[in-house]
């Protein structure tokens, strides 16, 4: 029995909705503002969650004015998890910076219970296959697929020790830092083997230019001519 069984092992699981386990879960702005010139207020996008990251570069910048009253609906705060919802449905990420930003139509926010359940395990549940298969199943629209706030909270989240939770909370948090480990190590892995790579292609280009590089009719004419001089 390895490590995970043993954590596991004997433990009672219960299937509770999302809507259960969260104390809010809401989207975004339908009607968002339009950036400002000099705003300092950024509003995150599905484009702006990627890989389990919050990109702010390219998010829309708010007016202190529009991001107040745009923040009115969601107040996220860290410890949330996002989930796009349209268009590209069910990229996850958790935020982890107490920065002032809010969002739009086509991100969910969602405010775990924290006595229930721990932010980062939703956010890896969130993306198991069995969970994205479903989230693709349920996404509706034609030209644009999307869910809506109810699909969202019928979701279905294990919750391991459902009666203790204390202990529920200390086997998620376990689940969390074991998944974190893999995480930094397929990141570090990733950019060692890019690297690699890299280098491998500088090196084969390098080659293949000396190899297929050859001097021109002249070039060969006038080494001959000053072979000939100097042996002359």
């Amino acid at each position: 029995m390895n490590f995970l069984e043993k954590l596991l092992d004997g433990v009672a699981v219960e299937w509770k909705p999302l809507g259960e386990v969260m104390s809010k879960i809401t989207d975004g702005s339908h009607n968002p503002p339009k950036a400002s010139g000099n705003g300092k207020y950024p509003m995150i996008s599905a484009k702006n969650i990627n890989n389990g990251q919050i990109d702010f570069d390219d998010a829309r910048m708010l007016s202190q004015e529009d991001y107040e009253q745009e923040n009115k609906r969601t107040r996220a705060s860290v410890g949330d998890v996002l989930m796009t919802i349209v268009g590209s449905v069910g990229r996850v990420a958790v935020i982890k910076i107490d920065m002032a930003m809010t969002f739009q139509r086509s991100v969910c926010i969602m405010c775990p219970l924290s006595k229930i359940v721990h932010s980062d395990f939703v956010k890896y549940y969130l993306e198991t296959k069995s969970m994205q298969n479903e989230l693709a199943k349920q996404a509706n629209g034609s030209a644009q697929k999307g869910l809506y706030l109810n699909q969202i909270k019928d979701l279905k989240i294990p919750i391991p020790c459902p009666d203790n939770p204390e202990k529920s909370l200390a086997i998620q948090a376990e689940i969390v830092r074991i998944l974190d480990t893999f995480t930094a190590l397929t990141a570090e892995l990733t950019a060692e083997l890019t690297a690699e790579l890299t280098d491998r292609k500088k090196q084969y280009n390098y080659y293949r230019d000396l190899l297929l590089t050859f001097p021109k009719p002249e070039e060969v004419e006038a080494h001959l001519n000053s072979m000939e001089k100097s042996h002359g």
